[in-house]
């Protein structure tokens, strides 16, 4: 694939805000463990941003990341947040081989392994199977969460990608039938947040989709197609893409869309910062599509190339809005709206999440343009 892109400059520049302004090299250590999700979120998009512009501008970030977070890899309260922590160091591993950064490779290898072990322990025989949203399994408010079961799915399988050690194999199919057998991930390709609580085992409505975790399947469901060759993995990819576009985007639009978007200009600051999480929801889901959409081409196979067209104008779509309506290159929470003097706030976080998002649809473009032109066989 061509690193040069209509978009590069734009992205370029939209990450200089987010890494000088928001999240330095210096940020995760005054961020981990307070908040134990966003920085390896963030890393993951830094990580693909090194891989498109054959660049190491980010490796001291990560570095960084991985000093303040590994001592929370036993102890962390969260399954969820742990989760993306694996999937941070399995692609951190890959980046860090390719740079010939031998060490750091080794450090991030073995950490994806201990997450991994810590996932599959906490995977215990309540409803079935299945990882728990927090570690400590007597708060009555806890549950068996789809998030931290996908992440255990997508560690495992990159893990197995990389080792070829087929107990990491069969975790990823073991945490992904669990999450389809619990219809997690409904026929329709409605992706739930999890079960009732403690021992109830029923899809708790009251924890509906959101547009990240319709994202987050794509990358374990693909691989475990290929690594198995089972189908239904892949038509369960594509019925989340598929619903997330019907369900999760503004109206006759395609632009993608969480449900507080809508109001988030007519709420209070408070209310914002209390709602930072949010904010990277478009962003994950874009990074997750631009990866699937690149793997449906490159299978040669004729409908999925066709999807994947699809795929990748949808994705154009949502970074030409974004350029239009924030021409600063700072990026707000609701990407239909025309906002050319968008300030940031106060909080870093807030705004880091903000940026993160707009950085994430325009990453998707410039992997995913090729396909609008043919280029990537």
């Amino acid at each position: 694939m061509s690193k040069s892109s209509s978009y590069t400059s734009e992205a370029e520049k939209a990450l200089n805000i987010l890494t000088s302004k928001w999240f330095t090299s210096e940020t995760p250590l005054n961020w981990v463990g307070p908040d134990y999700w966003r920085t390896p979120t963030i890393c993951l998009l830094l990580i693909d941003a090194m891989k498109l512009f054959n660049n190491s501008n980010y490796v001291n970030t990560l570095v960084n990341s991985y000093n303040a977070g590994k001592m929370y890899t036993t102890s962390c309260g969260y399954y969820d947040d742990l989760s993306v922590w694996g999937r941070m160091y399995t692609h951190g591993y890959k980046l860090f081989t390719a740079l010939g950064l031998d060490q750091n490779a080794t450090n991030f290898l073995n950490e994806a392994k201990a997450v991994n072990s810590q996932l599959e322990q906490g995977a215990d025989s309540i409803c079935g199977g299945g990882d728990w949203w927090k570690r400590d399994v007597g708060d009555p408010k806890n549950f068996k969460a789809s998030n931290s079961t996908i992440g255990w799915a997508e560690t495992a399988i990159d893990l197995y990608n990389i080792t070829k050690d087929d107990k990491y194999l069969n975790n990823a199919k073991t945490a992904m039938q669990w999450v389809i057998s619990k219809d997690l991930i409904a026929s329709n390709g409605a992706v739930w947040g999890g079960l009732g609580h403690q021992s109830n085992c029923s899809v708790a409505q009251d924890n509906p989709p959101v547009i990240a975790l319709q994202g987050n399947p794509l990358a374990p469901l693909w691989d475990l197609y290929i690594a198995t060759k089972d189908s239904a993995y892949l038509t369960a990819a594509q019925n989340c893409v598929d619903w997330a576009m019907q369900n999760k985007t503004f109206p006759n639009t395609q632009l993608f869309l969480t449900k507080e978007d809508n109001e988030w200009n007519s709420k209070p600051y408070s209310w914002q910062e209390n709602n930072s999480g949010p904010c990277l929801f478009k962003g994950i889901f874009s990074r997750y599509l631009a990866q699937f959409t690149i793997n449906l081409f490159e299978s040669g196979n004729s409908t999925l190339v066709a999807k994947s067209k699809d795929y990748a104008t949808i994705i154009k779509k949502n970074a030409d809005i974004v350029l239009t309506n924030y021409p600063s290159y700072i990026f707000g929470m609701n990407w239909n709206i025309f906002s050319p003097n968008n300030q940031p706030t106060s909080n870093d976080q807030l705004n880091a999440s903000l940026q993160y998002s707009g950085c994430s649809i325009l990453l998707a473009a410039i992997k995913t343009e090729p396909i609008l032109n043919n280029e990537y066989f």
